[in-house]
C-alpha cells in the first residue's frame, strides 16, 4: 500500500479533522497502575463469541481506519497522531452477560491481565443486539484496577468498515474537481496554483520552503509522492469532509486511490491520498 500526503509530510502539517469516539457512547473514569483518567474512546468489538470492551485514555486513529476501510484488531494499538496510552479491555462472557475478564495495556509492548474475583460482579448488560450493547463496568479499586463507565456502542466486527455519508457523482461533484485540481497542480509543478488550492496552514508552508530556497526539492517530493488520476469513479460526502474514489497511476503501475478532503469556509482542500495496488 502507497501512502501519499500531498506537498509532503515532511514540510507541511496536516490539519486533522474530528472522528466520532468514545463521546458516542461511553463515558467514566479508568484506573490504571493507580492512575485515574477519563475515557477517551471506547470500542466494542466481537472476540470469538464473546463481546470485547476496550476503554482508552487517547482517541484511536479512526481516520485511518477509514483510510484503510476496514476494522482490524491491531488497529486498537494505535492512536492519533501517533501518541501512546494505556486502555482497559474488558471481556463480556457470551453465556453469563458477565464479567469474563481483563486486559491492561500500559503501551505498546506492556500488557497484563486474566481473570480476577473482584471483579466478577462489575459488568452489567442492560441492552445488546446484534449491532449495538450498552451497560456498565464497575470495577472496584484492585491492585491499581479500577473503572466506573458507562456504555452505549456499535459493535464493530474485524473486516471491511461501512463508510459514513452519502454517495457523491460519479465525477466526485465538487470535492473531485478540488482533489483533481491539486493533483494536476503537483504533478506539473504550479506553484501558484498549489497556493491557490491549499488551505492556509499548507499556504504558509509552500511560501517558507520558497523562502528557504527548498521549493525544488518539496515539489520533486511532491510528485514523488502524488499519483495522476486517470480516473474519479465516485466517493462519499459526510457533512465537511468527502472521500473522493479514483483510478491512478504511480510509480508505473495502475492503483486505486482515495483523496481525503475537507470543507473549510465553502472550500474543498485536499487533506491527503491513500493508494492501493493489486486489485
Amino acid at each position: 500500500m502507497h501512502r501519499s500526503t500531498l506537498l509532503c509530510s515532511l514540510l507541511l502539517a496536516l490539519t486533522p479533522f474530528s472522528a466520532p469516539h468514545a463521546k458516542d457512547g461511553a463515558t467514566g473514569t479508568v484506573t490504571l497502575d493507580g492512575e485515574s483518567w477519563p475515557v477517551a474512546d471506547a470500542v466494542a468489538r466481537v472476540d470469538g463469541d464473546d463481546i470485547e470492551l476496550a476503554f482508552a485514555r487517547l482517541p484511536w486513529d479512526r481516520k485511518e481506519w477509514a483510510r484503510d476501510g476496514k476494522f482490524e484488531q491491531f488497529d486498537l494499538f494505535d492512536f492519533a497522531g501517533g501518541g501512546e496510552g494505556p486502555s482497559l479491555r474488558v471481556e463480556v462472557d457470551a453465556e453469563s452477560k458477565g464479567y469474563g475478564g481483563h486486559t491492561v495495556r500500559l503501551s505498546g509492548s506492556s500488557s497484563m491481565g486474566g481473570y480476577d474475583g473482584a471483579f466478577e460482579s462489575s459488568v452489567t448488560i442492560t441492552s445488546q443486539t446484534a449491532d449495538r450493547i450498552a451497560g456498565s463496568v464497575k470495577m472496584p479499586d484492585t491492585n491499581g484496577v479500577g473503572a466506573d463507565v458507562t456504555f452505549d456502542l456499535p459493535i464493530l466486527r474485524e473486516g471491511p468498515l461501512a463508510r459514513a455519508g452519502k454517495p457523491l457523482p460519479p465525477d466526485g461533484g465538487a470535492p473531485g474537481k478540488a482533489l483533481r485540481a491539486m493533483v494536476d497542480a503537483t504533478q506539473a509543478g504550479d506553484v501558484d496554483a498549489m497556493l491557490k488550492l491549499s488551505n492556509p496552514e499548507r499556504r504558509a508552508g509552500i511560501e517558507e520552503a520558497k523562502a528557504a530556497g527548498e521549493l525544488p526539492q518539496m515539489l520533486a517530493m511532491a510528485k514523488l509522492f502524488t499519483p495522476n488520476i486517470k480516473a474519479i469513479t465516485g466517493g462519499t460526502i459526510d457533512g465537511d469532509t468527502a472521500a473522493v474514489d479514483f483510478i491512478g497511476l504511480q510509480d508505473g503501475e495502475e492503483v486505486k486511490g482515495t483523496g481525503d478532503l475537507v470543507l473549510v469556509d465553502g472550500v474543498w482542500y485536499v487533506e491527503g491520498i491513500n493508494t492501493s495496488s493489486g486489485g
